[in-house]
């Protein structure tokens, strides 16, 4: 019997996220590794390693950025991480880690 209403599929779906937080906390890693493989296993008893091949093939892969795209958005975002790193908003190891990002980036 399926849920119609989208508040009971809410609730539902938040019983079982605290279900499966409740079991792990329960278990040994060893046990939650066992359990993973058996669902595995048995997922791939149903479907075949072909029908995952056949998937993975349909796949979009990613090509990355436009040729000149990163380029063209490179000086706004320097100027963004400047502004921040000058307003002093960012904790101090964000700001060390922006502050190699730019020196490497201008040098």
């Amino acid at each position: 019997m399926e849920a119609k209403n989208p508040k009971r599929i809410l609730a539902c779906m938040e019983n079982g996220r605290k279900g499966g937080l409740v079991t792990s906390s329960r278990l040994t890693p060893e046990e939650i590794h066992s359990r993973a493989v058996k669902g595995g296993q048995t997922l791939q008893e149903l479907y075949s390693n072909d029908y995952f091949r056949h998937i993975n093939s349909q796949r979009k892969q990613k090509k990355g950025w436009p040729p000149g795209k990163l380029r063209k958005a490179l000086p706004q975002t320097q100027e963004k991480l400047q502004r921040e790193l000058e307003s002093g908003s960012l904790s101090e190891t964000t700001g060390l880690i922006f502050q190699r990002m730019l020196n490497t980036v201008t040098t």
